[in-house]
Parts: structure tokens; sequence; C-alpha cells
């Protein structure tokens, strides 16, 4: 029996190198590519809440108190978590050494906790902590 030998090219296209390929090209493009450092994100206050800081005296620990499952009090009025952050961006703005201390009930909503625990990291809050209702602090 005799065996044929293939003597013409395959129609295929040899595609190991296409990745390696690909992979160049975007190192490439993010190598030559221009970021603009002048572009910036307007950051914009609550008066009120600009206010709230500015009256904070030197040292004053701030209290959230959360009720419920949802409900955050500062000084006894009801806040959202958007107020909350302008005003601690504020106060630390004012003061660098800012004390944010954390009054929870049992239900309250470990989601809004960690939302609470954010706002304060972000504003760069140097001491936070949460407070039973006696007042004694947990680690």
């Amino acid at each position: 029996m005799r065996i044929r030998r293939r003597t013409g090219h395959s129609d295929e296209v040899p595609a190991s190198a296409l990745s390696d390929m690909a992979f160049l090209l975007l190192v490439f493009f993010i190598i030559v590519t221009v970021f603009s450092p002048r572009i910036g994100v307007a950051v914009y206050l609550r008066p009120d809440a600009k206010k709230a800081a500015a009256s904070l005296s030197k040292g004053e620990k701030i209290i959230f108190e959360g009720r419920g499952k949802e409900s955050i009090y500062y000084k006894k009025k009801k806040r959202d978590l958007a107020w909350i952050r302008d005003f601690l961006q504020a106060a630390v703005t004012q003061s660098s050494k800012v004390a944010v201390r954390l009054q929870l009930d049992r239900e309250f909503s470990y989601g809004l906790f960690v939302g609470l625990a954010d706002a304060a990291n972000n504003a760069g809050v140097s001491d936070f902590g949460i407070e039973g209702r006696s007042g004694r602090t947990s680690p």
C-alpha cells in the first residue's frame, strides 16, 4: 500500500500566536495612554452638615445612635448616611483629631454599620469605636 503525502498548504489560520499578540497590544495601549491629572471630582458638602461640624467644640466626641434597624440619630435628629459622610468630612477638615462613637441597638442593620464605618474611614477619623448604652466601650 502506498501512502500519499500532502504537498499543499492547509487552509487553517494558525491561532496560537493571536493571544500573545492581543496581550502585547493591550500592554502597548496601556503604556501609551495619556492620563490627565487635572480632571477631578467636585465635592459639595451640605451646608447644614458644615454648620453642624463648625459647632463642634475641640475634643468633643461625636456620638451617633443607631435605633431600630435603619435609623441613625445625631443629637436627637434623624440623619441619613450621606449627611453623616459630609458631616464627618467637614469635622475632620476642621480638626485633625475626631473621635466617633456608635451606640447601636442589637437589631441595627449590619450593612448600615459598615456604611458608617466606611464614612468614618474615608473622612480620616482618627478614633472610631462602639459604645454600649451604658457608655462602656467595646473593642
